[in-house]
């Protein structure tokens, strides 16, 4: 009951043909396709203060409204240091959307210091509305003027970004 998309991207054209009986995977969509073709992935995680009702597994990840990863796991849990629950946003970002091919790989030995230098420039994460009427959410990467110092930190393998209020809880304020 549908129809099915053929495209070459521009890497695979200076690539060799396929073979005869070579396997083709197909995709739910063009963004899913699209998201294959970029090999390194950085993982990373976030908390939030706020709720993240609208938010899901797939949501995009952005910086500047474009899309640079995509969420990976949502869910709630309790801060020990703090006393209460927080919800926790894993993600991946592909540096590939951002850096040159030749450059990607590069930015993953280095991610820590290039994410270091990020967030000394201001760089946080915050939930921003994709759509007012059903409620969808992504995660946005903005840079906050005169935003306190952190340094980078890792969790079970998944550097940590910190983030500030944004989204809905912006216009309910």
């Amino acid at each position: 009951t549908g129809g099915i998309a053929f495209d070459t991207s521009a890497a695979a054209r200076e690539t060799p043909r396929a073979r005869r009986d070579a396997p083709f995977p197909l995709y739910t969509d063009a963004a899913a396709a699209k998201s294959a073709a970029f090999n390194a992935r950085l993982k990373l995680i976030s908390y939030f203060q706020q709720s993240v009702r609208g938010l899901a597994v797939g949501a995009p990840v952005e910086i500047f409204g474009l899309q640079i990863g995509v969420v990976t796991g949502i869910k709630l849990e309790f801060d020990p240091l703090a006393g209460h629950p927080r919800a926790a946003v894993q993600y991946v970002v592909q540096p590939e959307r951002v850096f040159p091919f030749d450059k990607a790989d590069a930015t993953l030995r280095d991610a820590a210091a290039v994410t270091q230098k990020l967030l000394d420039q201001g760089m946080r994460v915050q939930l921003a509305s994709a759509n007012l009427l059903t409620g969808q959410q992504v995660v946005s990467m903005v840079f906050v003027p005169d935003a306190p110092p952190v340094k980078v930190a890792s969790i079970d393998g998944r550097m940590v970004l910190p983030s500030v209020p944004g989204g809905l809880d912006d216009l309910v304020a």
